[in-house]
């Protein structure tokens, strides 16, 4: 429940609905816990910044910056939510509620691919930087599996009927998706600065682009307080369309350049995905991203080609969230309840039916009704 209380709350955020969400804060949350003061003084500040608007104290733009700033801290407020912040009532509600989250949907199957990246990271609990080739057809759904992992390595997949269990370490998404360039300094250019800018990296280390480091990131930027036991997640995703011969040596500039350092044991763990999607019409995209992973075996992890998805691993998700089944059906009659005859499925398609099931297990946990 914590997590839809959330969702909730940013909701309100992206409709400008600020009376709301704050009515909300103000029912949720204990009146003795910090956030409740922070969230009070917020919502002063906002009101008379209204007011002062309404007398044509001030100009618009000086309204719309405090409430851009408003807003910037209520998400960061939102995300420090935790289960002893709240009520009684909303204590007691949370307790009595059990659901899954969205992101359960991306745990079906890929069993060799979540293999492979937890032998690595067991086997080798020293590295501090590891790299992933992770590509396969555009229908297979390579940011879920991303996210997957993310997730898992967050502390967020366990635990799933306690919604409220609090994960123990941090993690840092960075998700980059490069526009076409001209050669591989464009597309590095580019990459380096959705990196930075994602960590809020200090200014001088923008200016300074082409020469940083991943020792440089994580001294100047939000990176700087995280510890040894967290997580940075960094997908690079590249898709047919702006697949060339370049964006091979794109990522051995990456290799012999910004990740080329000795972290310190005090650094967290980087994870870095080189997702790369080609559709079933483009077999010559698909022989040369094949001929690129196979020519870095030596540095960068080959995860196995991302394929469609077998019915038996459909059955074998519900197996684990047998409260999601119809009480008429078991495990094993699922995917053909769901597909009908199909025996192998494009895994947006899993994905799609399994979100779907999801949501309507949560129907009617309103937050809202007492």
């Amino acid at each position: 429940m914590l997590e839809q209380l959330q969702r909730k709350l940013k909701g309100f955020i992206r409709q400008s609905r600020s009376g709301e969400l704050f009515a909300l804060l103000d029912k949720c949350l204990r009146s003795d816990c910090t956030l409740y003061n922070d969230i009070l003084l917020l919502a002063g500040s906002l009101s008379t910044a209204e007011q002062d608007f309404g007398r044509n104290l001030i100009e618009a733009k000086e309204l719309r910056s405090v409430q851009d700033r408003v807003n910037y801290a209520l998400l960061r407020f939102i995300d420090q939510i935790r289960l002893v912040d709240l009520s009684t009532f909303y204590q007691k509600k949370a307790t009595r509620h059990s659901a899954l989250s969205d992101y359960h949907a991306y745990t079906c199957d890929r069993v060799d691919q979540n293999g492979k990246v937890l032998e690595h990271y067991y086997l080798n609990p020293d590295s501090k930087v590891r790299h992933f080739f992770l590509y396969g057809d555009a229908r297979q759904a390579h940011k879920s599996l991303f996210e997957r992992f993310h997730r898992y390595f967050g502390g967020t997949l366990d635990n799933w009927e306690d919604p409220n269990a609090q994960p123990s370490v941090r993690v840092k998404v960075i998700e980059c998706q490069p526009c076409r360039g001209s050669n591989a300094l464009v597309y590095r250019i580019d990459l380096l600065k959705k990196i930075l800018g994602q960590c809020r990296a200090e200014p001088n280390l923008q200016s300074k682009l082409l020469q940083c480091s991943l020792n440089d990131l994580v001294a100047h930027s939000d990176l700087q307080h995280f510890e040894p036991h967290d997580f940075v997640f960094v997908l690079l995703t590249v898709n047919d369309m702006i697949w060339t011969d370049e964006i091979p040596k794109v990522v051995d500039d990456l290799l012999k350049g910004f990740c080329n350092c000795q972290l310190s044991e005090h650094a967290p763990n980087f994870f870095f995905f080189y997702g790369i999607e080609y559709g079933a019409n483009k077999p010559d995209v698909k022989k040369a991203v094949k001929k690129a992973v196979e020519d870095r075996a030596n540095c960068i992890i080959e995860l196995p080609e991302l394929q469609r998805v077998r019915g038996d691993d459909v059955n074998e998700w519900f197996s684990r969230h047998p409260r999601l089944m119809p009480k008429n059906k078991n495990a094993d009659e699922m995917s053909a309840w769901l597909f009908g005859d199909q025996t192998e499925f494009d895994m947006i398609e899993i994905q799609e039916k399994l979100l779907e099931i999801i949501q309507e297990n949560r129907t009617g946990m309103n937050l809202d009704t007492e």
